[in-house]
């Protein structure tokens, strides 16, 4: 048909008469006659047509005619395509017509607003036009649509262009119009290349990584060992070091051993402590070092011995044994220990020595059957090889300092040392040293030397405080070159021994490997570590989205796949359009095009493989076996573009060559081919992307049950969102076909040059790009939170799984009353008299409880099974289990009420709602939590518990830097209070611990008589009972005090492990030989404690001192280096030796209180290369002892009876009967107990930790993707040791140094797994305050980006499967990037709301709107449908994400009702608000450190949120609220405003009503980020409405900007324009810049051009289109140029700025306005305000330059023109950003001003201390204020007289213990006890009540309204010592009878 078309209208083309021509011809001088339409446009019509006719004459037959069918299309400029349709050319002729109709009114309007001039020439223009298109009636299609498109085109736009086109973009300008947007394109590309190349063209100021030449940051010189080697060496050979005392020192080590008892304990003694003093003497370690490290070999081989002695246990339980008579058989016990011990100790050295001799081919023997050993060796033994590498490994890993964290490398040493010969040698090392020993000076220190020079320049001593100052290289201080090497780099040189073998090279050039075999270790203090580690990169950390890419690479394929695969589907097929799409007409070509994502994403990914890989990789990419596998990779990659090609091929051929029906078949097959190979290269890039990389580990692999469950997760995971999203991608289809925008790929190749830079198609591609970039973007968003929805639900179907799906006991049980029955099976499972010892320990556990005060003595006595009073100081809580259970023979247990079971209503009645008060229930919350957690972990599977004395060591580690130990009277109380507290920090404590407080005194009234009962008057109280009241304080913060009191009870719990089911009858079991310190060290790794204070000192000796031996201190110590520095290689720029000692509370003290230590190991080095946390740990390792290691921090806690759960906790380590299995590689994360929820934003960050820590870390660990977060993971230390440590510690890159730990273990595989288990908590305390929440946020955020750029999540993201790596990117960085992403979208929304409103045509000239062109809806409710379909629910699933883990995980401990409580306690007090600004906060952190780098450690803080923040800072070095967040937030915030006043401005919200509900729920979305992002900080900011304090934040915000000089210039040069900083160069902000200007550039250069056409004038034109487009800088800059110039002149460098910038800003907004003023006049609205944004926008951008400027390094400016040109940038800079903190402080105070009259008014009228502002902060209406309460104490008075008074209706009356209590009045009372003998007799009676069986009396009286005075009769009777018994429950006998002594008669 379209054939058939074509050919009619040919002919009718070829019919065109003479009389047409003449006709019009006539017609144009009748109206040239008429109205003066000018020559110009005479000439513009008529003159072709004559020329044409003339041709037509001499010209005959066909080709005239022919001729006569062309002369249109050749006279005029618009012409219809040759190739239009019957369909085109019609809508052409209707479209071109009725603009011109449309326009002739808004012309009309239009013209009247300027000269006669320009209204006659617009009426002559409409009159010709209008009758042009009244021709068109008359004539044929074709003819029709050249004269509309002429009357439009020609005449009405002066051929400025040319609407043409049937569909978008409508209409065409000419080749010079094209040109010009081409050319502005091109400048756009060199302004975006020359700062791509700016760190080239200027070094010392820009900085940029380099993506491709790698820059060389190795030091030249290393002033180390070598140096000093040259000529320091001895020329006789000294012979070992007498041995003897260190002899005897470590037999004397082994006696103090419970090894010491086993069989054959002499036989392997006396070989080991010659070994190690042997290998001390000729190596020459340290003393202490190997003092040490035999301690740790005994601990470690103790431990082993542990776990074989209980793998003796399996077999005896598969023989029917019972638990009680399980035994040991010690003999051969050392034998296998150490066995094992070798084989797990030394399985990566294993590794690594085979690797090497497979490459070598003849490396260093792998066994030790002979010298050099066998001189030390004393006794025969079967098999000392083993012996001896441990001791060999051990020895030298204890004195590596630094080089620990590069195990192959420590490998590499003690390969050497195992290898060395030694026959006829004394000492190997032969230098002349002076303190230093041998091995630390010739093979350490110079290793350690180059590592700091890599870093750093010199360390030096403070002057005042005397600390080291770390000075990092010149360029260093704000991020990490991306070539500089790092401890991985250099380790990974060791794990190639292809590399190593060649890189090692000595001074003298040999290379080490050429050296004899036991040659080589002597030779390691003449190696040249300088030369032989430059080169060792292999993966470079660029801060780059290059970097980033590379570890997401799958990530971001696997959305852009299903997001193109959605949009084809929804795009519908054209089948109208003749010609040939880029994208393909029909379906199955555009699904071929997606089959090129796969060559396009494998080339991005190689590039970003290239860029992140370093110097070492890129030479071995050169490699012959490299270039092949890289070429059939791309071949393979590249296939899929091939057979593009052929289907588009084919495709066109189908339909011009190829005209039968084999076509049809071809084309299929094709397309088949072609998306098989696509889809091959696809499954590669996604499921096996390791065949591109090579591995140096194989990962552990998953059961297949497992894989099966992870690919089910995420298949429907991405199934659901998918579907879901397709709605979203309809919406957006349909939304730019309702707006008419051109695409890319919907034109063919021949219309492509001819609408490419045209303004239509160039606004039609910015809409098109920002509606499908956005698109995108919220399709990769939204999946994060539907990975939390998904972890949520999968958390739940886990815990059914762990309970075996018995659901309905999980919900109906009660579980707290199964605690004996579950612990007694369980964790007491070797106990012989189970119906005794779980009462004894739980009476253990409720008197810690008692102790730390979290319930009175009444609650004591209804949770104990024996309620007897012991007086509960430290040392009774400590008392062995022995002695209680001897005190206890003759006592009757009670069993608590608690343990008895309650219906499922009982509990929601009384425990969860509280409806019903329950006497037995404990009303303390975290007692409470305590319970119900106990309840929950023994109803999990617990591994079977070891058996003590085979339990094995274990090492708590607890970092300290510079945490509070003690809360001191000072931080609590102060006489005086300061202007800024409002309430005392302990009254606060008081009342929000306020039953704990009352137990307290209660207790401390009863073990000191003379304690003070002052209340809460704080002044009134003793120094003594400070200490206790602030030992009290510390207990309720986050202090290491409270961590080390909770820690150190693993002590207890063991001792009473053995106690109550110890094997006492073996060897290790017999009590002189048992000691818990052998088992558990507490050991605190206290970097700073050489440089403690006096009161930190004492704090630090309290501890040890209280608390028993286990626990220990590492610390560095420091000395001047001294003389002999230069000889022992200390690096001559750092000014002290370091050595790490250990102290304990048996070491002296010194004058000062600084105890003396027990092991002092001199360190290579200064030891604190990194950030501080990694290295402190490091230091502390060799310390440590036993196989395991728990990791706390500083603010943690613990409770005994979770404590008590230690030995089952290490059975999760138990390996199999054969020895070093995958069992035992293990790290065991555990949940924690958020104990810091007070308050509002407490419990926020208590939640979302919660949530964090037990159901999401519950879904990582079945999905692959949980990793070592630190606290209170439990990990296996021999092999933590075989990955460097339990952290990382490289500068910057490793912030988050915890992480790493679980990112090494998974990548080295063989076996390692992380696991998640849930019966065992540790309290943790989180940040409390609004600012330090987020300042923690801000560091994990810094910290994630670094990590994201490391090799470490780069081939995770590799080498795992594809349900494995998405996990780990969703549940670490992907987090973090996602509130990226949040953050920009909301902004970025909101700008593409207002762009394509404010592109929209006029309301008063809509010849180019939508309604002229197609009818359709008015764009607002286009867009407005597009915001609701799409984007307007992304913020409920943010916030319902976000909330979901967290209710789930509550309904799961406390039941539905505590969930729904929580989650509308969170709504009500705002958590939206905060979420968002946290969300803002996040994503200027980790987008700032992705892209430029400079993260460092920050300290957080962890006070309490008690301290009101000022509004602004004034005094030096102060900061308030605006100056910490303005940067971040405060002024995106303002923006967003403004953005969203003029979308609303401009008509945003006139849609149709059906709209308007849903687009309320965006503008609410908007609105709740706007109010978050500019008044958070003050909504959460203690006492931030008090009037009087804003009545002071008025008057620092005054002085801040108008005091002179002004405090704003200091902080605004100090914290953004940073004069001589430098400039880190992003291109990616570069692009972002033009692409914003861009827009808005294309949306108002075609609006002015329109404004052209009105003028005859074509320069008058030129001018206004000049004046609009240019910034408004030039009044301004006169001003400032002026002041400058009087500055200048006068002498004088500064003025008052204020005034300059309130003119500036004038003069700035003055001038806009006017070159405005015309398309204000004519009423374009729309144009006026996108001419406003482009503006300032480009003003913005231009203050961004000069704060570039000033950031440059150089010299000053010379002359006085050069001076006054800087001076006027500088003033005008100054001025404006001024002003721009003016404008957004002020609008935060107007918002904040309401709220402070109304609460004014409110405390005005109303007396009341009710506060919603508190309400909303602390969720308390009111604060604790300066009440003072008298604690009294009841008088000697008995129970029975309590109660008597209660039968019989007496009032109740307090007695004090002060002189006001007469003796007469205490003589009645005793008397009437006296004489009442019948009282106690009738309480024991019970009354029976209707309908209900008997109760007692007593139990009566202790119900309700009496049960609140018996329980302060009950604290009372504590304090004057009346035994607790009587308080038991009813029915309970114990061993005190109460003998009635009231009479009948009372």
């Amino acid at each position: 048909a379209m054939h058939i078309f074509q050919q009619q209208q040919q002919q009718q083309r070829q019919q065109l008469s003479w009389a047409t021509l003449l006709s019009l011809q006539l017609l144009i001088h009748v109206r040239a006659s008429n109205v003066h339409i000018g020559t110009r446009a005479i000439e513009a019509i008529e003159s072709p047509l004559l020329y044409r006719q003339h041709e037509l004459v001499s010209t005959s037959g066909m080709e005239a005619r022919t001729a006569v069918a062309l002369a249109p299309a050749t006279a005029w400029t618009c012409l219809p395509s040759a190739e239009a349709t019957y369909v085109e050319l019609s809508t052409l002729n209707r479209t071109n017509c009725l603009r011109i109709h449309t326009v002739a009114t808004l012309f009309a309007h239009l013209s009247t607003k300027y000269t006669k001039t320009v209204e006659k020439s617009w009426v002559d223009r409409l009159a010709l036009a209008k009758q042009m298109c009244n021709m068109t009636a008359h004539q044929t299609l074709d003819v029709a649509a050249a004269t509309a498109l002429a009357a439009w085109g020609d005449v009405m736009m002066q051929g400025r262009e040319c609407c043409n086109v049937a569909g978008p973009p409508f209409c065409v300008v000419p080749v010079e119009r094209r040109v010009e947007h081409a050319v502005i394109l091109i400048l756009c590309a060199g302004v975006f290349m020359l700062v791509r190349f700016s760190a080239h063209i200027c070094k010392r100021s820009v900085e940029m990584p380099h993506l491709v030449r790698l820059s060389d940051v190795t030091p030249e010189v290393v002033n180390g060992r070598n140096a000093v080697l040259q000529h320091g060496l001895s020329n006789h050979t000294r012979g070992p070091p007498t041995s003897e005392k260190l002899s005897s020192e470590l037999m004397g080590i082994f006696r103090e051993s419970s090894l010491s008892v086993l069989p054959e304990a002499d036989t392997w003694a006396v070989p080991a402590i010659s070994l190690f003093a042997g290998l001390q003497g000729r190596v020459g370690f340290q003393a202490d070092s190997a003092k040490s490290q035999f301690e740790h070999l005994l601990s470690l081989w103790r431990s082993q011995c542990a776990m074989v002695a209980d793998r003796t246990f399996d077999v005896q339980v598969a023989r029917d044994v019972d638990s009680q008579d399980l035994l040991v058989d010690e003999t051969g016990l050392l034998r296998s220990g150490l066995a094992e011990l070798h084989m797990e100790l030394l399985d990566g050295f294993r590794h690594y020595r085979e690797k090497l001799q497979a490459h070598l081919e003849c490396a260093s023997p792998s066994t030790m059957a002979g010298p050099p050993f066998a001189t030390f060796w004393e006794a025969p033994l079967e098999h000392p090889t083993e012996l001896a590498e441990l001791a060999a490994f051990l020895l030298v890993w204890g004195e590596a300092g630094n080089v620990r964290f590069m195990p192959e490398l420590v490998y590499f040493i003690a390969d050497l040392l195992l290898s060395a010969d030694t026959a006829g040698r004394g000492s190997l090392f032969q230098a002349n040293l002076t303190r230093s020993s041998a091995f630390l000076a010739c093979v350490i220190r110079p290793l350690h030397n180059r590592i700091f020079d890599e870093t750093y320049e010199q360390v030096t001593v403070h002057p005042v405080n005397g600390k080291d100052v770390k000075d990092i290289h010149r360029g260093f201080e704000k991020f990490m070159p991306a070539d500089c090497a790092n401890y991985d780099d250099w380790n990974e040189l060791f794990c190639d021994p292809e590399r190593l073998t060649q890189a090692i090279v000595l001074d003298d050039g040999t290379k080490l490997f050429d050296l004899p075999v036991g040659d080589r270790f002597v030779a390691l203090e003449r190696v040249d570590w300088v030369r032989s580690l430059r080169g060792a990169k292999t993966h470079r950390e660029i801060h780059s989205l290059w970097g980033l890419f590379a570890a997401i690479h799958r990530v971001v394929f696997l959305h852009t796949l299903l997001f193109l695969l959605t949009l084809v589907a929804v795009v519908p097929t054209r089948t109208e359009i003749s010609d040939v799409l880029l994208a393909g007409n029909t379906a199955r070509v555009r699904l071929s095009a997606v089959g090129l994502l796969v060559p396009l994403h494998a080339a991005c990914w190689k590039l970003s493989a290239w860029f992140t890989a370093g110097s070492a990789v890129r030479r071995s990419g050169r490699r012959a076996y490299a270039v092949c596998k890289s070429a059939v990779l791309g071949i393979l990659y590249s296939l899929p573009l091939a057979t593009y090609i052929l289907v588009r091929y084919v495709d066109v051929a189908s339909g011009t060559v190829l005209h039968h029906s084999s076509a049809d078949v071809t084309i299929y097959v094709v397309v088949a081919v072609h998306l098989f190979v696509s889809t091959v290269g696809a499954l590669v890039i996604l499921c096996a992307p390791t065949i591109t990389d090579r591995s140096l580990w194989q990962l552990t692999p998953a059961s297949c049950r497992t894989t099966a469950l992870r690919w089910l997760f995420w298949v429907l995971l991405l199934a659901l969102k998918a579907s879901l999203s397709f709605s979203g991608v309809s919406a957006l289809n349909r939304a730019m076909d309702e707006l008419m925008i051109c695409r890319l790929g919907q034109q063919s190749i021949k219309q492509l040059p001819i609408y490419a830079f045209g303004p239509h198609w160039d606004k039609d591609m910015i809409k098109w790009l920002l509606l499908i970039s956005t698109g995108f973007l919220q399709y990769i968003t939204d999946t994060q939170f539907w990975f939390s929805l998904g972890c949520s639900i999968l958390g739940i179907v886990v815990t059914f799984h762990q309970r075996r799906w018995h659901l309905w006991s999980f919900f109906q049980e009660d579980s707290v009353a199964k605690i004996p029955e579950r612990f007694s099976v369980k964790v007491l499972h070797y106990s012989k008299t189970t119906q005794t010892a779980f009462p004894i320990l739980w009476d253990k556990v409720v008197e810690h409880m008692r102790y730390e005060d979290k319930i009175d003595d009444y609650m004591a006595a209804h949770l104990s099974y024996n309620a007897s009073r012991r007086e509960l100081d430290w040392t009774a809580v400590q008392q062995p289990l022995a002695q209680s259970m001897d005190s206890r023979q003759h006592v009757r247990l009670t069993r608590p009420q608690i343990f008895t079971p309650s219906s499922s209503g009982d509990r929601i009645l009384t425990r969860s709602l509280g409806l019903i008060p329950d006497q037995n229930w404990p009303q303390n919350t975290d007692v409470q939590w305590r319970l119900l957690a106990l309840a929950r972990g023994l109803a999990l599977d617990l591994p079977r518990p070891f058996r003590a004395p085979y339990i094995p060591g274990v090492t708590v580690l607890i970092p300290h830097y510079g945490e509070a130990i003690l809360v001191q009277k000072r931080d609590l109380y102060k006489d005086r209070l300061n202007d800024d507290e409002v309430v005392p920090l302990m009254s606060w404590i008081e009342y929000r611990y306020a039953e704990e407080f009352k137990a307290f005194t209660s207790r401390m009234s009863h073990l000191n008589p003379s304690w003070t009962r002052a209340g809460a008057k704080w002044s009134d109280y003793s120094p003594e009972d400070w200490n206790k009241l602030s030992l009290w304080a510390s207990m309720r913060g986050q202090t290491l005090w409270r961590t080390v009191a909770g820690m150190i009870l693993y002590h207890e719990a063991l001792e009473c492990h053995f106690q109550l089911q110890g094997d006492k009858a073996c060897s290790m079991g017999r009590s002189d030989v048992w000691k818990v310190s052998e088992i558990l060290t507490c050991m605190i790794s206290m970097q700073m404690y050489a440089f403690f204070d006096a009161v930190q000192l004492k704090h630090t000796n309290l501890m040890l001192e209280k608390f028993p031996r286990s626990l220990q201190i590492a610390f560095i110590d420091c000395e001047e280096k001294g003389e002999g520095a230069k000889e022992d290689g200390v690096h001559d720029r750092q000014a002290r030796r370091y050595f790490s000692c250990l102290i304990d509370k048996d070491c002296p003290m010194d004058g000062a209180g600084r105890r003396q230590p027990r092991l002092r190991v001199e360190l290579p080095g200064f030891p604190i290369l990194g950030d501080g946390k990694g290295d402190n740990q490091n230091h502390a390792i060799p310390f440590t002892r036993g196989m395991f290691i728990q990791a706390i921090d500083a603010n943690q806690g613990a409770y005994f009876e979770q404590m008590l759960l230690l030995p089952c906790v290490l059975g999760e380590f138990r390996s199999s009967p054969q020895a070093g299995q995958a069992s035992s590689r293990k790290i065991v994360g555990f949940p924690e107990h958020i104990t810091s929820d007070i308050g509002t934003i407490g419990d926020f960050a208590a939640g979302a930790e919660s949530a964090f820590g037990t159901i999401l870390q519950r879904s990582y660990a079945a999905l692959g993707g949980r990793m070592h977060y630190g606290h209170p993971d439990m990990m296996n230390k021999v092999f933590m040791i075989q990955q460097g440590g339990v952290s990382k510690a490289t500068k910057t890159v490793n912030l988050s140094e915890d992480i790493f730990a679980g990112l090494d273990f998974t990548l080295r595989g063989n076996g390692r797994t992380i696991q998640h288990s849930e019966y065992f908590h540790v309290s943790k305390g989180r940040d409390l305050g609004f600012g330090t929440v987020l300042l923690f946020f801000s560091k994990l955020s810094a910290g994630t980006g670094e990590q994201m750029l490391t090799r470490q999540m780069a081939r995770l993201s590799e080498h795992m499967g594809l349900p494995e790596a998405l996990t780990l990117y969703y549940a670490h960085g992907g987090f973090y990037l996602t509130q990226f992403l949040l953050s920009k979208g909301i902004p970025v929304l909101v700008f593409v709301w207002l762009f394509v409103i404010l592109d929209d045509a006029e309301y008063n000239f809509d010849a180019f709107g939508m309604s002229t062109l197609a009818m359709n809806a008015s764009v607002s409710s286009t867009i407005a449908r597009l915001l609701i379909s799409q984007f307007g629910w992304i913020m409920i699933l943010f916030l319902v994400a976000g909330m979901a883990p967290l209710l789930l995980e509550t309904v799961l401990q406390a039941g539905l009702p505590a969930a729904i409580s929580r989650g509308l306690k969170q709504l009500l007090t705002l958590s939206p608000l905060h979420f968002i600004f946290q969300a803002k906060i996040i994503s200027w952190y980790v987008s700032n450190e992705i892209l430029y780098g400079g993260a460092s450690y920050v300290s957080t803080g962890r006070g309490l949120p008690t301290e009101r923040r000022c509004f602004i800072g004034v005094k030096a070095g102060s900061t308030g609220l605006y100056n910490d967040y303005a940067p971040y937030a405060f002024y995106d915030g303002a923006k967003l405003l403004v953005a969203m006043g003029l979308a609303v401005l401009v008509g945003g919200l006139h849609v149709e009503p059906a709209l308007s509900h849903g687009l309320s729920w965006w503008c609410l979305v908007v609105a709740l980020t706007v109010i978050s992002w500019l008044f958070a900080p003050f909504i959460f900011n203690p006492y931030q409405f008090s009037s009087h304090k804003f009545r002071e934040d008025l008057r620092d915000w005054a002085e801040f900007f108008l005091s002179h000089p002004e405090p704003w210039r200091q902080w605004y040069e100090k914290t953004q324009l940073k004069r001589g900083s430098g400039i880190r160069s992003s291109p990616c902000a570069v692009l972002a810049w033009m692409i914003f200007l861009a827009t808005w550039y294309t949306a108002l250069v075609d609006k002015v051009h329109l404004l052209g056409v009105v003028f005859p004038d074509k320069t008058s034109g030129f001018v206004v289109e000049a004046i609009v487009l240019l910034p408004p800088i030039f009044l301004s800059g006169m001003l400032c140029a002026a002041v400058a110039l009087v500055l200048q002149c006068k002498g004088r460098s500064d003025t008052r700025l204020v005034f300059v910038s309130c003119a500036a800003a004038s003069l700035t907004v003055v001038e806009a306005a006017a070159a405005l003023s015309h398309l204000v006049v004519v009423g374009w609205t729309k144009s006026a305000v996108a001419g406003l944004i482009y503006k300032f926008s480009v003003l913005s951008m231009l203050l961004d330059l000069c704060e570039c400027f000033f950031r440059l390094q150089g010299p000053p400016a010379r002359g006085c023109f050069p001076k006054l040109l800087v001076a006027s940038i500088d003033l005008w800079l100054h001025a404006h950003r001024m002003m721009r903190d003016v404008l957004t402080s002020g609008l935060i105070l107007i918002g904040l001003a309401p709220i402070v009259l109304l609460g004014l008014i409110s405390s005005t009228c109303c007396s009341c201390r009710f506060s919603l502002h508190n309400l909303l902060v602390y969720r308390d209406p009111g604060h604790p204020s300066h009440v003072s309460e008298e604690i009294h104490s009841s008088s000697l008075v008995d129970r029975s007289i309590f109660l008597g008074r209660r039968l019989r209706g007496w009032r109740s009356r307090a007695y004090s213990m002060s002189a006001a209590a007469t003796q007469r009045q205490l003589d009645a009372e005793l008397a009437l006890r006296d004489q009442t003998p019948q009282l106690n007799k009738s309480l024991s009676r019970s009354w029976p009540s209707a309908g209900q069986a008997a109760v007692p009396v007593q139990q009566t009286l202790r119900q309700a309204p009496a049960a609140e005075e018996y329980r302060a009769f009950d604290t009372a009777a504590g304090v004057v010592g009346i035994s607790q018994a009587t308080a038991a429950p009813c029915g309970s006998s114990a061993d005190v009878e109460v003998e009635p002594v009231v009479p009948a008669s009372e």
